[in-house]
């Protein structure tokens, strides 16, 4: 993140001005009308409703105008570094990665407990699980962003597959290796998932094993762990006795569902909103239909919540230097409560960061694995968000597969991985 703020110093001053040419957002419209501008990733934009949604009925009813800019992903993050370190305001709300929220962000960032402890009955602030919402705090407990959008992990399954080889749901790893051995046998590559680096698979994993990456206040890696050795051994199994197929370190998000819906493969861990995408019929092979697939929440280690595994997500957060952070905290309130949540979630796909939506009942109608979806939200947990992830997460995935090629052993990459990550750690 230093290295990173670096860079934006000098973007700041060498080109902001050109770029953000006209200042902070929040002014008077040529009609009278308060102005504010949000940043979001350009499928949020679409959970919402886009340019016919949420944020058009919110300044119809508010009178507050919203200029909406999109950014992907990485470009989002500069966009917003580059406003904030300028101190310019012009980006009034900005939507954010949870893997991006620590104090280095936090810092730029309007804390929210007064708007949030005063949003009234209607609000039902105590409605957004917990675990989500202590995401958004920094290390002194303030309230920096409230969430918006999450996703977790299940094991999505093919049930008439499944139900030929007699073996139940796998509720733990043992059984998912055992499931995969009948399969095996009959010339099957029972799992299907992603391992390309940036998915995150080995630590939806590690987390269902009851293991983590950093302490809680991210001082010190604790992967040399038998939980660490064990997940890592388990990845290994799969792909020495081809459990899994090997081109499965290169899939992106389709191959894996891919593989599921074609019969190629019984089960996987995936990313919970990839559901729709699964019982979509037209990639469903002949022989299966929508009602061949079918959901569990991951499996987990003994003495593991049930469904732990890893969540990701964003959340709605506000520029220090917002020039009308009343009317932008109006915004947060609307992409975020009761109402636009459950329109979001039934009609454009969004995770629901409030229990009501996944206890509603028509939304239980359309989504029926929702219940299951809540407790696999609410029993898991987030990547570490510190600023040095990508350098982390990098160390370690570099050690873990270099077991799966054979060139050393879990409990090596474990005592390796531990000491490359406490060495980035120090350095700061």
């Amino acid at each position: 993140m230093k290295k990173t703020l670096f860079i934006i110093l000098i973007l700041v001053f060498s080109v902001s001005s050109v770029l953000w040419a006209g200042g902070a957002s929040e002014q008077a419209s040529t009609d009278g009308k308060k102005s504010i501008t949000l940043l979001i990733h350009p499928t949020l934009y679409s959970a919402t409703g886009g340019e016919n949604g949420i944020i058009k009925r919110f300044q119809e009813e508010s009178g507050i105008e919203v200029t909406v800019v999109t950014a992907p992903t990485q470009d989002l993050r500069d966009k917003a570094l580059i406003e904030f370190v300028a101190k310019s305001g012009r980006f009034d709300v900005v939507v954010l990665l949870s893997g991006w929220l620590n104090d280095d962000l936090f810092q730029y960032l309007t804390p929210l407990d007064d708007y949030f402890n005063n949003s009234g009955a209607a609000y039902d602030k105590d409605d957004i699980i917990p675990s989500l919402l202590n995401l958004g705090k920094d290390s002194s407990g303030s309230l920096h962003v409230v969430p918006m959008r999450v996703g977790t992990a299940m094991l999505y399954y093919n049930k008439d597959l499944l139900s030929e080889s007699g073996y139940d749901v796998p509720e733990n790893w043992d059984d998912v290796l055992k499931v995969s051995e009948y399969f095996s046998s009959r010339g099957v590559k029972a799992v299907a998932q992603t391992f390309y680096p940036e998915n995150k698979d080995f630590y939806r994993i590690l987390f269902s094993m009851g293991g983590r990456v950093l302490n809680d206040d991210m001082t010190k890696a604790t992967v040399n762990t038998p939980e660490t050795i064990s997940m890592i051994s388990f990845i290994k199994t799969l792909f020495d006795k081809e459990y899994i197929a090997r081109e499965a370190l290169a899939w992106d998000r389709d191959p894996q569902i891919s593989a599921l819906q074609q019969g190629r493969a019984v089960m996987g861990v995936y990313y919970s909103p990839y559901w729709g995408r699964i019982v979509d019929p037209t990639g469903i092979a002949p022989q299966f239909s929508t009602e061949s697939f079918a959901w569990a929440p991951s499996p987990t280690s003994e003495g593991v919540p049930k469904g732990r595994s890893m969540n990701d997500g964003w959340s709605v957060g506000i520029d220090k230097n917002s020039k009308n952070k009343d009317s932008a905290w109006l915004l947060v309130q609307a992409l975020t409560n009761k109402e636009n949540q459950l329109e979001m979630a039934l009609h454009h796909a969004n995770g629901p960061v409030r229990a009501s939506t996944y206890l509603n009942q028509e939304y239980l109608t359309v989504f029926p694995l929702a219940e299951d979806w809540l407790t696999a939200t609410a029993a898991s947990i987030f990547i570490p968000p510190h600023p040095d992830w990508e350098q982390i997460q990098d160390a370690f995935n570099q050690e873990v597969f270099m077991v799966i090629e054979g060139v050393q052993t879990s409990e090596q990459a474990a005592i390796k991985a531990q000491t490359r990550i406490q060495e980035i750690l120090d350095r700061r």
